[in-house]
């Protein structure tokens, strides 16, 4: 509801669509969570915490290879759509590499 508001307004910006791509991961709401991360990269919101938000929704809905090529993006130094990954992402997804194998 609060984040309906925001977005009536075009107040919703980076750190809000981050939020609810994170609830949308917590909550485990796969439909949700592929519907704010593309709005994340519509806006222009990949930041290294929405994009170690998205290794985590990614692995955690068992899709390693959403994971995966988000990872080669944000290694990639020739890509400046992504943020370069640091120690959180980094360990987000050799965690998620370790659970699915």
């Amino acid at each position: 509801e609060v984040f309906k508001q925001l977005d009536d307004k075009n107040l919703a910006n980076e750190f809000s669509l981050g939020i609810m791509l994170n609830v949308a991961v917590v909550c485990g709401s796969t439909q949700v969570f592929d519907t704010f991360f593309a709005r994340c990269q519509a806006f222009g919101a990949m930041s290294a915490v929405v994009c170690t938000t998205a290794l985590k929704g990614f692995f955690e809905s068992s899709r390693p290879g959403e994971a995966q090529k988000l990872w080669a993006k944000m290694v990639d130094p020739a890509d400046q759509a992504a943020e370069q990954p640091n120690t959180r992402a980094f360990n987000t997804f050799l965690r998620g590499c370790l659970m699915l194998g």
